[in-house]
């Protein structure tokens, strides 16, 4: 996919059809490539204070989720140095109402790959203005494995990767949920071969 991605933002660029990061602003997903600067994820929240932030509901606010909240997010799920050992293993998918992003840890980008809201194919009731969904590539693995410890393999790796969006979400005020299933086969929907599996999702919101 990187290849793709990467011929994509470079086109995007060309067109004048990407978007910069304004970091305090509420994200605004009407380009087709979303550039975001480098969190600072050097903060002074103690993992205590973030468990004490933690809530699964408490009554959600309206408020948008701004450019600086949604790059750190991203950044926690899968920074660079953790994609390549995790040799591409887990992709991650934003759906959001103005369509479906890819997101790019090599570029810190969210390139758009359809502009239909299709939140409900994840979870039907579509709670949240926003879901992360993690991909699993299981091609990455040895052949020679049996295809059930693959699959869990990949499920932990997007577990984890998820674990840290939400422990950086506690940290920012954000909330985040787990999901073991969806509502619709991904796969399919995102257009992807058959090494690849759902593994988590995770909705977001305020």
């Amino acid at each position: 996919m990187k290849p793709t991605l990467l011929a994509a933002v470079a086109l995007l660029l060309a067109t004048g059809c990407a978007a910069s990061d304004p970091e305090d602003a509420p994200v605004s997903f009407d380009a087709d490539v979303i550039f975001f600067s480098e969190p600072d994820m050097t903060r002074s929240t103690t993992v205590g204070e973030a468990l004490r932030n933690h809530r699964i509901y408490d009554g959600y606010s309206d408020e948008p989720i701004t450019f600086k909240e949604l790059s750190g997010l991203l950044r926690a799920a899968s920074d660079r140095e953790r994609a390549a050992e995790q040799k591409g293993t887990t992709r991650i998918y934003v759906f959001v109402a103005e369509g479906i992003y890819a997101y790019d840890a090599e570029t810190h980008s969210l390139v758009r790959l359809f502009d239909e809201d299709r939140r409900d194919a994840v979870n039907i009731s579509v709670d949240a203005p926003m879901y992360l969904v993690y991909m699993a590539d299981q091609a990455t693995y040895p052949a020679a494995l049996p295809a059930a410890l693959v699959q869990e393999a990949c499920r932990m790796v997007a577990e984890t990767d998820a674990g840290l969006a939400a422990l950086y979400a506690d940290m920012t005020g954000l909330h985040t949920y787990l999901f073991e299933d969806t509502a619709e086969d991904l796969c399919v929907m995102l257009e992807l071969d058959a090494n690849w599996m759902f593994a988590r999702a995770q909705s977001v919101r305020k």
